[in-house]
C-alpha cells in the first residue's frame, strides 16, 4: 500500500511538472505575442487576461508541487531548542493542523460563490469562477496529503529520541 501510494505521488508530481512547464511556455509565448503587439501599435486585448490565467495556473498548482515533494518552507527553529518530548508534541499538533487546514481549504471551494458572495463573479474574472478554483483544490489535496505524511511520521516515534521528520518522511 505504502509502495502504491508513493508511486501515485511520483506520477503526480511528474504530470504537473510536466504540465507546470507547458503552462511557463504558453506564458512566455503570449508575451512575447503581447509585446510584439504593442510595438506594432495592435495590442491584443485578451493577452493580459490569458497571462493572469496562466499566472494563477502556475503559481498555486507550483507551491501544491512542492508540498507534495516535502520541499515547503519550514520554521522550525524554535521547536529545535525544545526537549525532545515537546518538541515531538509540537510536531504533530503542526502536523495535525496542517491537514485541517488542506481538508478546509478543500471544502470551502465546494462552495466559493457562497463565501465570497460575488454578485456576478464573471465581471471580476476572465473565466468562469469554477475553472479558477480548480488550482485551489490541488493545492488543498497535496496540503493533506503531505500533512498526514507528516502526522503518520511524528506518531511513529515514542519521544525517546527527537525525530527528524525532514529524514523520516
Amino acid at each position: 500500500m505504502r509502495n502504491y501510494l508513493a508511486l501515485i505521488k511520483r506520477g503526480l508530481i511528474g504530470c504537473f511538472s510536466v504540465l507546470l512547464g507547458i503552462n511557463g511556455f504558453l506564458m512566455i509565448v503570449v508575451a512575447t505575442l503581447q509585446i510584439v503587439s504593442r510595438a506594432f501599435g495592435r495590442p491584443v486585448a485578451w493577452t493580459v487576461e490569458v497571462l493572469l490565467f496562466l499566472g494563477l495556473y502556475s503559481i498555486i498548482p507550483g507551491a501544491a508541487i512542492v508540498f507534495l515533494k516535502g520541499e515547503e518552507v519550514e520554521v522550525s527553529f524554535f521547536v529545535d531548542c525544545l526537549p525532545k518530548f515537546p518538541a515531538l508534541w509540537i510536531s504533530r499538533i503542526m502536523a495535525f493542523l496542517g491537514a485541517v487546514f488542506g481538508a478546509i481549504l478543500i471544502y470551502a471551494n465546494l462552495d466559493y460563490r457562497g463565501l465570497v458572495s460575488l454578485g456576478k463573479p464573471e465581471q471580476y474574472l476572465p473565466f468562469p469562477l469554477e475553472v479558477n478554483t480548480w488550482p485551489l483544490y490541488l493545492l488543498g489535496l497535496c496540503i493533506l496529503w503531505r500533512m498526514t505524511e507528516k502526522l503518520i511520521a511524528a506518531f511513529r516515534f515514542s519521544g525517546v529520541e527527537k525525530p527528524d521528520i525532514r529524514k523520516v518522511v
